[in-house]
């Protein structure tokens, strides 16, 4: 069996049960006004609908379908207690067959996954690292992300790399620093280049900037 097969039938297969997810959800909202707040009974038939579906469940989609803007859930039981609002998707998401074909993936803390790929000039780090100082209950990690283990992956970074950070993660405050303060360690950012989208995220909440930072 080939590298990737199963990884491109899991794939094709979970794209399928999301899009007619979204078609029971869709059809079950469709008289009720977008973006509005579920009342207790039609949420608790959403509710039951996605606990009768015996197909794959994403619960990245169910969260940007079903939850306001920003309000997060790490567990489908945590999303089940939410409050719930109506902005499903209208349209079926498009295929993507052998998209992940021949990928491999691991599952590893970043300490031990990095360091054997980083002295081959042809791997490409795109790292996105939790804010500093929170819990990881997003990526399935109940562990705290701490500065030590932030100045311990910013250690492991060259080029070429992408970055992702925003002014919650304060990375370009920390290149500056970077800059200014430690001159051996700045090479492998010097020339670095920057996109920045300013994002409000919902009503009534600060907007804040996302950064993309890379160097090839």
């Amino acid at each position: 069996m080939p590298a990737g097969f199963l990884t491109t039938l899991t794939c094709t297969a979970t794209s399928i049960d999301t899009n007619r997810l979204r078609r029971i959800l869709y059809d079950q909202l469709k008289d009720h006004t977008r973006n509005k707040h579920l009342d207790k009974a039609t949420k608790a038939k959403v509710v039951q609908a996605i606990q009768s579906f015996n197909g794959y469940k994403d619960l990245n989609c169910l969260r940007s379908w079903l939850l306001f803007s920003g309000n997060q859930a790490a567990t489908l039981a945590e999303f089940y207690t939410k409050h719930m609002y109506n902005s499903i998707r209208r349209s079926d998401y498009p295929t993507a067959d052998d998209y992940l074909k021949g990928l491999e993936i691991e599952s590893q803390p970043f300490q031990t996954l990095l360091p054997p790929h980083l002295g081959n000039p042809k791997t490409l780090l795109i790292l996105d690292p939790p804010y500093v100082s929170t819990l990881q209950g997003m990526y399935a990690n109940n562990r705290y992300f701490g500065m030590v283990q932030f100045l311990q992956l910013m250690d492991m970074v060259r080029p070429p790399f992408i970055l992702f950070g925003s002014t919650r993660s304060e990375l370009l405050s920390y290149l500056s620093y970077v800059r200014d303060f430690r001159p051996d360690e700045w090479p492998r950012f010097n020339g670095f280049k920057t996109e920045s989208l300013t994002v409000n995220i919902g009503r009534g909440v600060a907007e804040y900037e996302d950064n993309m930072v890379w160097k090839f």
